[in-house]
């Protein structure tokens, strides 16, 4: 019972602390940072590459065609290919319990986006010429395809 009250205290400070240090970021700075992300496009992806970096993440390569620009600084058009380059999380293989309570504790995690779906992207352009996520967990979202002639 001793063992079973400590866990839970030690589980509850580090909840507490990592609250505090890895918390979410709030709408406005969100918002903010999209504001001020200097490549904001629609793509369609066309290949996923996942190469093991190490337990708890993944390198991810994503190869994309550009069917929309909102705004660039890097002179991308309608049609170019980009690739875009980034760490991403795997599914931790912890207890079940705790992966349940830590969820929703953190920044959002980048999520690993799907050959042949469409996203609206915030990007920053790197030195190699590739491109990585300027809002972390917040630079991708899908695209519902209710008609499809409304991006073409």
């Amino acid at each position: 019972m001793k063992k079973t009250l400590l866990k839970l205290q030690i589980l509850v400070i580090i909840l507490i602390l990592n609250s505090i240090i890895f918390g979410e970021i709030s709408p406005w700075a969100v918002a903010e940072m999209k504001e001020q992300s200097k490549e904001c496009l629609e793509i369609e992806v066309f290949s996923v590459k996942k190469i093991s970096y190490n337990e708890r993440q993944i390198n991810i390569e994503i190869y994309a065609t550009i069917l929309n620009v909102i705004r660039t600084d890097s002179n991308l058009k309608k049609g170019d290919s980009i690739i875009v380059r980034y760490v991403g999380d795997k599914t931790p293989e912890i207890d079940k319990e705790i992966d349940e309570i830590l969820e929703d504790v953190g920044p959002a995690p980048v999520p690993i986006l799907v050959k042949n779906k469409r996203y609206s992207v915030f990007l920053i352009l790197n030195e190699d010429n590739s491109y990585s996520p300027s809002v972390g967990g917040y630079s991708f979202t899908e695209i519902i395809r209710s008609d499809e002639s409304k991006l073409e």
